[in-house]
């Protein structure tokens, strides 16, 4: 491969399709793990195209896992590419122009060309027109095509202070990428999508992933890979604990709280995420001032808000269930600890972030002993 001939972008993707090859625990690298890389990076021209065709990771995935199958992680070099692959690859470098570079448009562009590749089938199989999505390369995308969510922080000045944007592309490339979890997400959006009774609360031991499932949204939310009514919505995490600092005298946390909520009422497209969900229950009502969760409770009642919380089992039931009317306004979703395998298959997913941070390489049997000790002798960690 000439490197020189690609976008850094085009060369993360490709780096990447070794990465999901080893995380499925396949025996090659194909044009099926090409455009799984690219839709996993999601910020790239050519995802925004097969977002656009009704092609989202979740539902490529699926179908990769149907087609191929899936196994223990895995370890693979660069003999492990594919023929189809190479040959791919050599003719987007053969027939790009003098001086031109390779993009993500054009490596989608050369697998939609080739009709017999695994790639190529899987989406025919999919029911996607192969001539209609090689004839939108090139050309300019739909506006929808992985909208951007925008938060106007001058027009909320409380939340800008008090709360952090998710769905902020900046902010989201800090986060890893979510591997797994797809009923829990899935049952998030089905409550997120109801037209009452909307507000999902994440319930799992501490350290088990709640806040990473949020982010996985976030990420989804800003890829398009979510249904048409959740688009451009912003995910904002409130920061009760700054909000409560500094409050010397009796109401100045009540006007804080106020205020926040008011500026996400006018703006219908905010979704708050509550950390610690429990907190709400007693902060701020010192001197007979009203808490947070009273202050919540009405705007809950009439859908003018939504929020998704997250907080363990015994804190939901000491703070959460206790309070009736609080706790009809919350639809649970159960977070369990993930099994053996799925955290080797998380922590496969993750390896090259590791490998890269820490300037070395790290082996399946290193994650598999890893995880095998952690479940022998970490009994009280999640």
């Amino acid at each position: 491969m000439q490197k020189d001939a690609y976008t850094k972008k085009a060369r993360q993707i490709i780096a990447h399709a070794r990465t999901q090859a080893e995380s499925l625990g396949h025996s090659f690298i194909g044009t099926e793990h090409l455009i799984l890389s690219m839709l996993s990076d999601g910020s790239n021209v050519g995802a925004a195209l097969l977002r656009t065709h009704r092609v989202p990771l979740n539902r490529f995935q699926q179908a990769v896992r149907s087609e191929v199958g899936s196994a223990e992680p895995s370890v693979l070099t660069e003999s492990a590419v594919t023929p189809a692959l190479r040959r791919i690859l050599l003719k987007a470098e053969k027939q790009r122009p003098s001086g031109a570079v390779i993009s993500s448009e054009v490596l989608l562009r050369t697998v939609l060309e080739d009709e017999q590749c695994g790639a190529a089938m899987l989406l025919r199989g999919m029911g996607v027109s192969l001539h209609t999505l090689r004839g939108a390369c090139g050309q300019e995308l739909p506006d929808d095509a992985g909208e951007i969510p925008l938060f106007d922080r001058k027009a909320c000045p409380m939340l800008a202070q008090y709360a952090h944007h998710l769905t902020d592309p900046a902010a989201a490339e800090q986060f890893d990428p979510l591997i797994g979890r797809e009923s829990e997400i899935r049952r998030t959006m089905q409550i997120l999508l109801r037209r009452n009774k909307n507000n999902p609360v994440l319930i799992g031991q501490a350290g088990v992933g709640k806040t990473a499932i949020v982010e996985g949204i976030a990420q989804r939310i800003l890829h398009g890979d979510v249904p048409e009514s959740m688009r451009g919505r912003v995910i904002l995490s409130v920061d009760l604990t700054a909000m409560l600092a500094g409050a010397k005298y009796r109401g100045d946390f009540e006007e804080r709280l106020k205020a926040c909520m008011d500026e996400a009422v006018s703006h219908p497209e905010i979704l708050l995420f509550i950390d610690e969900l429990h907190m709400i229950a007693g902060t701020g009502a010192a001197e007979g001032a009203i808490d947070a969760a009273n202050i919540l409770k009405p705007r809950l009642a009439r859908g003018e808000l939504q929020i998704i919380g997250a907080t363990t089992v015994s804190e939901y039931r000491k703070q959460i269930e206790k309070d009736a009317a609080l706790a009809r306004r919350f639809q649970p979703v159960k977070v369990a600890e993930p099994t053996a395998s799925d955290a080797a298959e998380i922590l496969c997913g993750l390896r090259r972030r590791y490998e890269d941070f820490h300037h070395v390489e790290i082996g399946t049997d290193a994650i598999r002993a890893a995880v095998d000790y952690s479940v022998r002798y970490l009994h009280d960690r999640a």
